[in-house]
């Protein structure tokens, strides 16, 4: 059996803490992404034509009188639904890319907007 030498410890515990503080440094950095994707959809869609094609907007109101929007993408063979909330400083569009996804799966989605 080897010996483990100071040196191949000091190595390997430098290494631990170097990947340690580059993991953490990563999720520091994305933390705002990774919680609230949606203030940053901007930066990956293009809303010229929003909402998009496949998604039918559908709008009610509430008894106060506040409007609240609905956006649902149909799958052609819908095999289940989903119900889709966004969270705080999010948006309705915040899951077009998700609801999208659902539809290729065969699963219809409802992405509703309300009042946080």
């Amino acid at each position: 059996m080897r010996k483990l030498s100071r040196h191949r410890v000091g190595r390997f515990l430098l290494r631990l803490v170097v990947s340690t503080f580059i993991v953490s440094a990563f999720f520091v950095l994305w933390q705002d992404f990774l919680i609230f994707p949606g203030l940053y959809s901007s930066l990956f869609f293009n809303k010229k034509n929003w909402p998009p094609s496949a998604v039918d907007v559908l709008t009610t109101n509430s008894a106060d009188g506040h409007t609240v929007t609905v956006w649902r993408a149909r799958a052609e063979q819908e095999k289940a639904v989903a119900l889709l909330f966004h969270g705080n400083a999010d948006s309705v569009s915040s899951f077009v890319g998700v609801q999208g996804w659902l539809q290729s799966l065969g699963i219809s989605s409802y992405s509703m907007e309300y009042r946080g």
